[in-house]
């Protein structure tokens, strides 16, 4: 994968450059492509030392990011006490210093911490919360992305006729833009298709087909097998539209 030489190759001369703030945002970088793929020992090494760094040249805006996106890596872990922890670290330090794009992030992802700890209705204002933000800040995808969280809420609560509002808002954006800068795209696919599925909605197969085309299309991006592997079995949503598309889950 292109991104993930690229982000060695900028560590590389951060390094060679001994400048601080460059390296641990390289490796910021290169631990995201990590979790892209499922790669999870070395997401954790990647966040952990760029964590270090900020802390201990003082840059909050960095500490913010790594803990915003280290909340994300504890979740997908399935250490969501943690990835709350991180969440929550990374919503005050954006506070803090005022970067109102971290305060999505941080939200987004405690809203991710709170619903997998199953306290669904905190997990819900968070990621309203994230919702209003990106939208005050014009982040079209990214409120898509966090509103997909909100779908889950229902998902979770099984109020599923609750959901039609935001999800016709999220198929309607679908029909004219893509989910590229979001991070989670076929997360956001699997969202709809379970609202779909179960509402025995015939849509569901087209967003199915949809987000297993599209994984497949990012699979054969990465072309080391062992990493291909850990993108399409390591992540949880990548898997389970694997397994929903495999076992046919068609509405006709």
């Amino acid at each position: 994968m292109q991104a993930r030489q690229d982000h060695k190759q900028a560590l590389a001369i951060a390094r060679k450059i001994k400048h601080r703030l460059f390296e641990g945002n390289a490796l910021l970088n290169l631990g995201n492509v990590y979790l892209f793929m499922g790669v999870h020992e070395e997401a954790s090494e990647c966040y952990k030392t760029a964590l270090d760094i900020y802390r201990q040249i003082g840059n909050r805006t960095g500490e913010g990011w790594g803990l915003a996106y280290a909340s994300l890596h504890a979740h997908r872990l399935e250490d969501h006490e943690l990835a709350q922890t991180f969440a929550q670290e990374a919503l005050d330090i954006a506070e803090e210093i005022g970067d109102r794009h971290i305060q999505g992030y941080a939200w987004t992802h405690l809203g991710h911490a709170l619903l997998s700890l199953e306290r669904s209705n905190d997990a819900y204002d968070a990621y309203k919360n994230a919702v209003a933000l990106r939208r005050e800040l014009e982040e079209k995808h990214l409120a898509i992305e966090s509103l997909s969280g909100v779908l889950r809420v229902y998902i979770q609560q099984t109020r599923l006729s609750e959901a039609a509002p935001h999800l016709e808002e999220i198929l309607s954006f679908f029909k004219q833009n893509t989910l590229e800068g979001t991070d989670e795209p076929l997360r956001i696919y699997l969202s709809c298709f379970q609202i779909l599925y179960n509402s025995k909605d015939p849509r569901s197969t087209k967003i199915l087909t949809k987000a297993h085309t599209l994984l497949q299309e990012q699979a054969t991006k990465i072309n080391k097998d062992t990493f291909r592997h850990s993108f399409l079995e390591e992540v949880t949503a990548h898997r389970e539209i694997s397994i929903a598309f495999a076992e046919g889950k068609f509405i006709s």
